[in-house]
């Protein structure tokens, strides 16, 4: 079988994509797209990509190209998705998926006219090895029914820099919790059932002084069945990264987080407390695991785990949430897109 033959949009953050690419024989980066020239060239330079440009109608128009990978600014995602599906390619994106409900829902539009074409979101904590483990005890009622989660996202300072300063830019940024915490929220859905109804939600600036935003934010969100989701995000905190997870049900708990090596689920279900110890490497958490799970639905013809439905509802969930913070707390409805 052929290599599939993939594309390039965002040199600097495609970088961790390009190395998981260099050490698999299934897939050849064939370009790379990047406005920031000189990134580009030492990009292409050191992986050997055959064509590097600055246009990325080039890119996508390259003879023989299966699909590319958008890791560019993320208020460029929904143009390029839109590109990538109209020239008939699968597209792997970075989250968030786009970031008006408007575009989420031209978007889920026009995925459903390309059903042939894979669309992926990279929300690579629902493939940790932890949170799969977790994911699986409670689809097997191994803690019984849910009545509550909570996750907590931490985002250190020096994840929040990047080239151009674009996070600061009025114009180019968005709300951190769509932004950067969308992995605590992504999980938070998916582990409560994942239809999230309604939020309440309060908001803080303290400490990215640059940012336009509240930079921190806890959001609690009704669930159809009545469990409560409990969402906080800390953006620029001053301690290391981490992505944390409590779950409670009728006959259990389950806790951890990405950088713990104490993961746990405690169960009644058989008549008595048992401790169940949970995956705590760190391999799964990354783009060479977003990867694998793409290049797997091209190849058996499948969806991919988080697909465009799951990638706008968590859009729908953080801007429900940041509206109720803009309006002192106050409920505000969940959208239903997909």
């Amino acid at each position: 079988m052929q290599p599939l033959q993939i594309g390039l949009l965002g040199a600097r953050d495609g970088l961790p994509y390009l190395c998981a690419c260099r050490d698999r024989d299934d897939v050849r980066v064939v370009g790379v797209c990047d406005t920031d020239t000189e990134q580009l060239t030492s990009v292409a330079r050191q992986f050997t990509v055959p064509l590097a440009v600055t246009d990325d109608e080039r890119l996508l128009n390259i003879d023989g190209l299966d699909a590319v990978i958008v890791s560019t600014p993320e208020h460029t995602h929904r143009k390029f998705i839109v590109h990538a599906l109209q020239a008939g390619l699968h597209v792997y994106c970075l989250p968030p998926v786009a970031r008006t409900l408007d575009d989420c829902r031209r978007l889920l539009a026009l995925a459903g006219q390309c059903p042939r074409q894979k669309v992926m979101i990279g929300h690579l904590a629902r493939l940790h090895p932890f949170f799969l483990a977790a994911h699986e005890l409670l689809q097997a009622g191994r803690i019984g029914d849910v009545y509550a989660v909570r996750t907590e996202m931490i985002v250190s300072g020096p994840q929040l820099e990047g080239p151009g300063g674009w996070r600061f830019d009025p114009k180019a940024a968005t709300h951190p919790l769509l932004s950067l915490g969308h992995g605590a929220l992504g999980l938070a859905q998916w582990l409560a059932g994942g239809t999230l109804t309604r939020v309440q939600a309060r908001g803080m600036r303290r400490v990215l002084h640059r940012s336009p935003f509240d930079d921190t934010l806890q959001a609690r969100f009704d669930t159809p069945d009545g469990a409560m989701v409990e969402v906080f995000l800390a953006a620029g905190a001053h301690r290391p990264a981490d992505l944390k997870v409590d779950v409670l049900g009728t006959e259990g708990a389950i806790s951890g987080s990405a950088n713990l090596c104490h993961n746990a689920c405690w169960s009644t279900a058989d008549g008595e407390m048992v401790r169940l110890d949970l995956p705590s490497e760190s391999e799964g958490l990354g783009p060479q695991a977003g990867l694998d799970e793409f290049l797997a639905a091209i190849k058996e013809d499948r969806p991919p785990r988080i697909g465009m439905a799951e990638g706008v509802r968590i859009v729908a969930a953080a801007i429900a949430a940041v509206e109720s913070a803009s309006r002192d707390g106050a409920w505000v409805d969940v959208p239903a897109l997909s």
